[in-house]
């Protein structure tokens, strides 16, 4: 049955990435920085950003939250905005907007193994993860959560192609393991957001409070001895960012494996937990990323 919201729904999004792609890239991420000012507190998201971070700082004052609250949903409008504008930016242009800090690690990582994993968080505009991957000297595999609709996600790919048109992109779940696999073997390196909620993975802190992660960075650098690198992005202001790459690491390797994989991941998180204290305003609170009472706080 043709279903009409669907198909409203995705003309709402062509639409709208029409527009910030013909607009100027200043005004286009402003555009949507205030439309999702405007937009994001009536939506129940909303709710849920403001119960994590009742929970995850409750020392700061509801003026010192209100205030985070609204620097995320104004970083998150500017990248949809920013998402359809900056692929279209030449390499030149592009590198304008952002800079990289810490390169000479990208050299350690690379000679610690054939291929290995580069992994980062929904911290200000992730999206351009891509384009940078461009500078990491190795071949990128990105694992990707799908959106619902094949025309969204079609969409979508596209747009990320044209960040890099050498990035493989694999969807999570089942039938990304083969493909990931022989991407590994391939002599690709991997890359992933490994600060969502997972109903698997491994319970590990995130931000003083226990949260299921998924174990994949931890499991495939322990078994295929693949090196990480921790890669943080910032908002500098307005579309201008800085890419800092840490310093590289193997996963733990003892004679268990589940506590390896528990302290990598305790180390992974220790850094995007990090990562998120020294910019909260930049980072995703949307998600239901711990085991709050979200139902009856909201």
């Amino acid at each position: 049955m043709f279903d009409v919201k669907s198909f409203l729904r995705s003309g709402f999004v062509f639409c709208l990435f029409g527009l910030f792609r013909i607009l100027p890239l200043s005004f286009s991420s402003a555009l949507g920085g205030l439309l999702g000012r405007l937009i994001g507190p009536w939506l129940h998201f909303h709710k849920v950003a403001k119960i994590n971070l009742e929970h995850v700082y409750p020392s700061k004052s509801e003026k010192e939250k209100s205030i985070i609250l609204g620097d995320v949903w104004d970083n998150l409008g500017r990248n949809i905005a920013e998402f359809s504008s900056m692929s279209r930016l030449s390499e030149e242009a592009f590198y304008d907007h952002v800079q990289i800090e810490n390169l000479h690690y990208v050299k350690e990582w690379r000679e610690m193994g054939k291929a290995g994993i580069v992994f980062s968080a929904h911290l200000a505009n992730w999206e351009i993860l891509l384009r940078v991957a461009k500078r990491l000297e190795s071949p990128l595999t990105f694992i990707y959560r799908k959106p619902k609709k094949d025309v969204i996600d079609r969409m979508i790919s596209s747009m990320r192609y044209q960040y890099n048109r050498d990035i493989q992109l694999i969807p999570k779940g089942p039938k990304g393991i083969k493909p990931m696999v022989r991407a590994i073997q391939g002599g690709r390196s991997m890359g992933m957001l490994i600060d969502q909620k997972m109903n698997a993975g491994v319970e590990v802190p995130f931000l003083g409070h226990p949260s299921m992660t998924a174990d994949a960075l931890a499991l495939l650098s322990r078994r295929h001895h693949m090196p990480v690198l921790p890669v943080q992005i910032v908002r500098l202001g307005g579309v201008r960012f800085k890419v800092i790459i840490h310093k590289p690491f193997m996963a733990e390797n003892t004679e268990s494996e589940e506590r390896d994989v528990h302290h990598t991941m305790e180390r992974v998180n220790g850094l995007v937990g990090d990562w998120v204290n020294q910019h909260p305003g930049q980072w995703l609170w949307i998600h239901k990323r711990w085991k709050f009472d979200y139902k009856k706080n909201t």
